[in-house]
């Protein structure tokens, strides 16, 4: 998963309205946004608003889940 896929997620996660205020114009977002809607992670609601399904927090989750980095001197 790129960077712009994880902060499209936390953006749905996490915000209220549209991931660039609904703009999916460019190539990478349309693909992104798609991808998701393709795979259950997101969907469209009867409004047309996108929202995060049980799929999407499941995996936001497991975002959560992962430890931060350690530096370690051996």
């Amino acid at each position: 998963m790129t960077p712009l896929q994880i902060g499209i997620m936390l953006h749905y996660f996490c915000r209220s309205g549209e991931y660039r205020q609904g703009d999916f114009s460019p190539p990478a977002v349309r693909d992104a946004i798609d991808g998701f809607l393709d795979t259950g992670m997101l969907t469209k609601l009867p409004t047309g608003d996108i929202h995060i399904t049980e799929m999407g927090l499941a995996y936001v989750a497991a975002l959560e889940r992962v430890p931060a980095p350690v530096n370690k001197w051996t």
